[in-house]
Formats: structure tokens, C-alpha cells, sequence
């Protein structure tokens, strides 16, 4: 909708908005010697786009970039955040470590992703939906932008089955219906002053004269402006 012609703005409100929930046991983390430190450190590293350069071919450059990063629930959960030991290896009166394995992200943590608290909620007859504002761009046609909303939202509800449009406010509407009453007003009034100088000059060539010059007038007058 935003690449629509005099749109400046579409805004959302009451959507969900997916956040990620790390809970760790602490328990946990004292036995295997790791801190919550750490482990931010450990997502905030892998957790990230790198960018490899660039590569000319043939007079063309590529720009290389390595992404990395997490999108789902198990990417976060095979992180590696450490490393436990498997094996000791006694030596005299002292042990030592001689292998070690490594520690997930799932071993110490419960990973998921939740619905954030959403900072407002819209709702049509009770029922949970999605609310979208658009605003116009200031100097162009209100009416043409609606018409032009329209359209594309029909467009779009055929390619979401089942998913539906209700519009709640539309400027556009009373708009029209602002433009239509001056144009009734407009020519009930033009009709009423036809009658009246019919009625002192008693002369159709002369009313008929004055009632063109009418219109005549009040579109010079607006062209002009």
C-alpha cells in the first residue's frame, strides 16, 4: 500500500509481534561454571552478518556476505555456550581433564518464542483483527487516494484467502458526499434564479441570456483562481 501514488504512511496497530524467551536454570549454570555474561556474549558473536568482501568477474562486482543469523527456536538451541568435561584422566594424587564435550544453549536454558505484550489491541465486533491507518500524502487528492486504496485492497483480498478488508473510517466518503451536496445545491440554486428573473423580465431571450451567463461565470471565476 505504501508504493500506492500519494501515500505517505501505513501504520499497524494491535499486531502480534513474536519476541524471544531465554530462561536459563541457575542451577544449572553454577554446576557447569557459566554466567548469563557469557552467554549473552555467546549469542550476540554467532548471532550476526559478516561481510566477506567483494568479488570482481568480468568487470562485475559481487558483494560477499556471510549471514549467520538465528530464526528459529533450535538455532538458538544448539549453540554452543561452553564446554563439559567427559573423561579424567587420574595422574598420582591429582585428576586432570582430557576430553570434553560441548555444552548447548538447550541444556541449560528453555528456548521459545512468545507474542510480545502488545502496546494496543483492535478488535471488530469482538473479534481479534489487525488494524491498518493509512495516511495521504498532504497535498493530494483525498478521493483519488481512496479509489486508488480500494482497488488495491480488493487485489490483495483475492490473493489472501481467507482473509477480508472492512473499512471503518473513509474521509473519502464524506468527501463525496460534501462535493455532491454542493453540486445539488449548486443547481437547485441556478434554477431558482433562472425562475425568478423569468418572472420580472418576462422574456425567455433575456432569461435565457442571463441563465447561460450564469455557469459561464462561476467557471471563469474558479478557473481564474
Amino acid at each position: 500500500l505504501i508504493r500506492l501514488e500519494g501515500i505517505a504512511e501505513v501504520a499497524l496497530s494491535g499486531e502480534e509481534i513474536p519476541v524471544l524467551t531465554i530462561e536459563t536454570d541457575p542451577y544449572l549454570l553454577n554446576a557447569f561454571g557459566i554466567t548469563m555474561e557469557e552467554i549473552a556474549s555467546r549469542i550476540e558473536t554467532n548471532n550476526q552478518s559478516i561481510s566477506g568482501g567483494r568479488v570482481s568477474e568480468l568487470g562485475l562486482q559481487y558483494l560477499v556476505k556471510s549471514s549467520s543469523l538465528f530464526t528459529s527456536e533450535s538455532d538458538f538451541e544448539n549453540l554452543i555456550v561452553s564446554y563439559k568435561p567427559t573423561q579424567l584422566v587420574e595422574s598420582g594424587a591429582s585428576s586432570q581433564n582430557a576430553e570434553s564435550a560441548p555444552l548447548y544453549l538447550r541444556e541449560v536454558a528453555n528456548v521459545k518464542f512468545e507474542n510480545a505484550r502488545p502496546d494496543n489491541i483492535t478488535r471488530i465486533n469482538g473479534e481479534r483483527c489487525i488494524g491498518l491507518s493509512v495516511y495521504k500524502e498532504m497535498n493530494f487528492n483525498t478521493v483519488k487516494a481512496v479509489d486508488l486504496l480500494t482497488a488495491q485492497l480488493a487485489v490483495i483480498e483475492q490473493a489472501l484467502p481467507g482473509y477480508s478488508f472492512q473499512v471503518i473510517s473513509n474521509q473519502g466518503t464524506f468527501i463525496k458526499q460534501a462535493i455532491g451536496e454542493v453540486i445539488n445545491s449548486a443547481f437547485f440554486g441556478m434554477l431558482l434564479a433562472v425562475l425568478v428573473l423569468f418572472l420580472f423580465l418576462r422574456r425567455m431571450g433575456t432569461t435565457l441570456i442571463v441563465s447561460v451567463s450564469i455557469p459561464i461565470s462561476i467557471i471563469a471565476t474558479f478557473t481564474m483562481m
